[in-house]
């Protein structure tokens, strides 16, 4: 009776975890579907893999620098407004065992022509998540703690565009300008690709810092 009961359990278990599996998996299928809909939309090329190396390509970025077991995916990339740009999910790991936790993101980055000031704003929502770089911040502007040059937190913090109610993070330096959310809170609100490119223009008025 006893290993009867087992057996059951124990199926059941499975049977759950495979549902499990399965659910993800097309979840994320459908998600890849979406993106590179978009992406052609855009007239963007789009890859579910990773062709540009991300971890390794921007690691000079706090958010991609943070963690580890680093990974970049469904990346759309092309050109808009003269302008380099790529749009990806990116994830990273926390701890260890246990404790470990995965954070997911939805970011667009933009490689500018000339360096941008240097600046890290991360949201009040997102806090919890914030990489050493940005612990403890020069200040604090609206709904961000920022690092770096105070007067281009200030711009990107009046921005029009930037909604104070969704949790996007900022992040620009010699590179160019990244803007990412965490991909599982509410992103109704959050900013376009056009409106992160005014950002980026907005900025290479200012004289970089460094």
């Amino acid at each position: 009776m006893l290993q009867t009961l087992f057996t059951v359990l124990l199926t059941g278990v499975l049977t759950a975890a495979v549902a499990c599996f399965a659910v993800i998996g097309a979840v994320r299928a459908w998600r890849t579907r979406a993106l590179g809909g978009e992406s052609r939309r855009m007239g963007f090329r789009f890859s579910a893999g990773d062709p540009f190396d991300v971890p390794r390509r921007y690691a000079d970025f706090a958010l991609i620098s943070s963690g580890h077991s680093r990974r970049a995916g469904n990346v759309g990339y092309g050109r808009m407004e003269g302008q380099l740009v790529r749009v990806f999910d990116f994830r990273y790991e926390v701890g260890h065992g246990t404790q470990r936790l995965t954070r997911y993101y939805k970011v667009i980055l933009i490689e500018t022509s000339r360096p941008l000031p240097r600046v890290l704003m991360w949201h009040d929502a997102d806090a919890e998540a914030a990489p050493l770089q940005a612990r403890p911040g020069d200040g604090h502007v609206a709904c961000w703690s920022y690092h770096g040059n105070g007067e281009a937190a200030s711009l990107l913090a009046g921005t029009q565009g930037l909604a104070h109610d969704v949790p996007a993070c900022l992040e620009a330096n010699a590179t160019g300008l990244m803007v990412f959310l965490p991909a599982r809170g509410p992103s109704r609100g959050a900013p376009s690709l056009e409106q992160c490119l005014a950002v980026a223009r907005a900025l290479e008025g200012l004289a970089p810092s460094v």
